[in-house]
């Protein structure tokens, strides 16, 4: 994949990676927290969007590997599974210029995740960034 990624690198494209465990049964996890790591090290300018917080049920090695990276982390499949001081502490951990509200839909009722957020207890100006600000900078809009 090195060489797609240097050209979407090129490009400057956004990549999105599902990450974490997949629902699928087995649980498999394809691509893992130290995995996206390794994609960032080597290509240190590519636009990634991590998927599922950067770890659906790998939230420790979201913490050793990606926070506080250059890596866009979203929201999607990803608040019904921590206690809401889990979720705050890793949003603040997280660089605040790389949060993207994501939502998983059709698995997970978008409304119920904007809810979420807007009760979660963190300012004003990061839920902003989470729900359209990092969006409109990283789309260009």
């Amino acid at each position: 994949m090195f060489p797609i990624y240097d050209e979407i690198d090129k490009l400057g494209t956004p990549i999105l990676f599902h990450c974490g465990h997949e629902l699928s049964g087995i649980m498999l996890v394809r691509s893992s927290p130290d995995r996206i790591k390794r994609v960032k090290d080597n290509f240190p300018s590519l636009k990634i969007i991590a998927a599922h917080f950067g770890g659906f049920k790998l939230w420790d090695d979201v913490e050793r590997y990606l926070l506080g990276r250059d890596i866009y982390l979203d929201t999607s499949y990803f608040f019904r599974y921590l206690d809401s001081k889990t979720v705050k502490r890793l949003l603040e951990t997280h660089r605040e210029d790389r949060l993207l509200f994501g939502t998983d839909f059709p698995l997970v009722d978008q409304i119920e995740d904007i809810e979420y957020l807007r009760r979660l207890d963190i300012t004003l100006e990061l839920k902003e960034r989470i729900f359209y600000k990092n969006a409109q900078n990283l789309l260009g809009v």
